[in-house]
């Protein structure tokens, strides 16, 4: 009688034992968020449960069948993990628990060598024995849960023993029994995880395709291109390169890490390498292992003195058309590209192509619209003979100052613009006056006075001018207020229209004129900072000449 009831209280306490583990192992739900720390708790209670020292969680990603593990070392830190063993999906005693779908308790890992030594280097101690159970939903096996070192009993401790204490049938049971509700545990966790990580990859997709569709220039494009690319796929690298029509090849025309005039000199014959393949027959393709594949070349990498691991390479394409390719490099952490990645690289990609097609199209526009206006500067500046070119010299030189001051795209193409324009109103000035060799009488000089409003006034019925109306008008004020037509001074003036009162000058003093000779530039530069401050703005004329001593203006000869 009194064995029984030993029997039955047993039976009782391991009953209770069960339900006080099913009910730590179920309140991890709440921990949903935190997929680590999932992992974490539900190893170091089944460590806890089976009083083992270590534990490894490693689960299979049901979309590419790749393998990931969660190892814990039962009271020490995450910090003193070692390496991380390199798990084969259908290898060694997991592949066979994963295989058989068993669990199995293993007695001697030395039977094992591999099995233990791999995991010996992670938990950094010797792997003596182990119990492994396979963790299933519906019949599908979702990974492997392993414990090692059973310690032993505190008995066995006190008298001395140093060794481990054998893994039980009883321990096996505990965890199977406990096996449907850690998987629903980590299966309610990785889809909360899964879930966020879509967020995630959707929130860098919508922001990478805005901030492509919002870039009409081709160079800032392609940096955005490579920068959003890099983010979107997690990714240590980004290249672009377009097909060049004329030369039949690819051409490099962007490509992360390097710079742009290094890239541009590199190109690809159609069918060459990676890139020249996916060109040609118009398929994207994802490579593991690039040294594996014969259709890699390595001089790319050799030129721009990078390692090429894994990569991702797709055509880009406009209404069926192929304009190029483009493909991103070694995923970051030594991990190599998916399925899953190439899934979210197409539509990113689709959206670079249509930018790509649409800025150079933009650019087609902008090169025929600058074209034209130097026809229009080339016209005006062929009414005096002496001033020919000026427009295009004045433009080189504000273009000087506009970049040694930093100023952005934007404003660097207003200056181009306003450079060229700028004496559009000497269209309105008698010829007589423009090729007069004689001295400029007062009338004469109202007609020369006049010509920044005529400028501004034949500009102002454009649409895409208007912007640049004030910086036409005002290129003739000083910097001291005693300049024409308003009498602005300082930085009341446009800085635009400083900015062309300096290279006008320069130009001015530099060319050669009815009544006299051109200065010598060095003479030019002289003569420009005794004024600067009075007639010209000191901060434009400062940069101007470190511009030239740098060797920035280039003389036609």
């Amino acid at each position: 009688m009194e064995k029984d009831i030993s029997v039955l209280e047993e039976t009782i306490n391991r009953l209770n034992f069960r339900f006080e583990a099913l009910q730590k192992i179920t309140q991890l739900i709440n921990l949903a968020s935190n997929f680590e720390q999932v992992l974490d708790e539900v190893m170091r209670l089944t460590i806890e449960l089976v009083n083992a020292q270590a534990g490894v969680v490693i689960l299979i990603d049901q979309t590419t069948g790749e393998l990931s593990s969660h190892i814990t070392i039962g009271g020490r830190p995450r910090e003193e993990l070692g390496e991380e063993p390199k798990w084969k999906l259908n290898k060694g005693v997991m592949g066979a628990i994963l295989k058989v779908g068993e669990p199995a308790i293993i007695s001697d890992a030395s039977e094992y060598p591999i099995f233990r030594d791999e995991l010996s280097k992670a938990i950094r101690c010797t792997v003596i024995n182990a119990l492994c159970v396979p963790l299933k939903r519906k019949g599908e096996t979702l990974g492997v849960l392993e414990v090692f070192n059973k310690k032993l009993s505190t008995e066995e401790s006190k008298e001395g023993d140093k060794g481990v204490a054998p893994f039980t049938a009883e321990d096996q049971k505990l965890i199977v029994s406990l096996s449907n509700e850690i998987v629903m545990v980590i299966e309610n966790a990785m889809l909360f995880n899964e879930r966020e990580r879509k967020v995630v990859e959707l929130d860098n997709l919508l922001k990478a395709t805005e901030a492509i569709a919002s870039a009409m220039q081709l160079d800032p494009l392609l940096d955005t291109i490579m920068e959003r690319g890099m983010k979107v796929m997690d990714a240590e690298g980004c290249s672009v390169l377009l097909v060049d029509e004329k030369e039949k090849k690819l051409q490099f025309v962007a490509a992360s890490g390097a710079k742009k005039e290094e890239v541009k000199k590199l190109s690809l014959n159609m069918g060459e390498g990676v890139a020249g393949w996916v060109a040609q027959n118009d398929q994207p393709l994802l490579i593991d292992d690039v040294s594996k594949d014969d259709r890699f070349s390595k001089k790319i990498d050799e030129t721009l003195t990078q390692k090429t691991k894994s990569l991702i390479c797709v055509p880009l394409k406009v209404k069926e058309r192929t304009i190029g390719v483009m493909e991103v490099m070694n995923k970051r952490g030594d991990r190599t590209f998916t399925e899953r990645d190439m899934v979210l690289f197409k539509p990113l990609s689709a959206q670079a192509a249509v930018a790509i097609e649409r800025a150079k199209l933009y650019e087609d526009l902008e090169d025929m619209y600058i074209s034209t206006v130097k026809s229009l500067a080339a016209a005006i500046d062929a009414k005096d003979p002496y001033t020919r070119g000026h427009s295009e010299r004045v433009t080189r030189f504000a273009m000087l100052i506009a970049k040694e001051l930093g100023l952005d795209d934007k404003t660097q193409r207003d200056v181009q613009l306003c450079g060229l324009l700028h004496d559009v109103g000497k269209i309105g000035v008698p010829i007589s006056v423009l090729r007069k060799k004689d001295k400029l009488t007062d009338e004469d000089w109202k007609h020369i006075r006049r010509h920044p409003v005529l400028g501004a006034e034949i500009i102002s019925p454009i649409a895409q001018l208007k912007e640049l109306i004030p910086n036409i008008r005002h290129h003739h004020e000083r910097y001291d207020g005693k300049g024409y037509p308003d009498k602005l001074k300082g930085e009341d003036i446009p800085l635009i229209s400083r900015i062309l009162a300096v290279a006008d000058t320069f130009d001015a003093l530099t060319s050669e004129r009815p009544y006299r000779s051109g200065l010598a530039d060095k003479a030019a530069l002289e003569e420009m900072e005794v004024v600067k401050g009075t007639q010209l703005d000191p901060a434009c004329v400062e940069v101007f000449v470190t511009g030239y001593r740098k060797g920035f203006i280039m003389r036609e000869e």
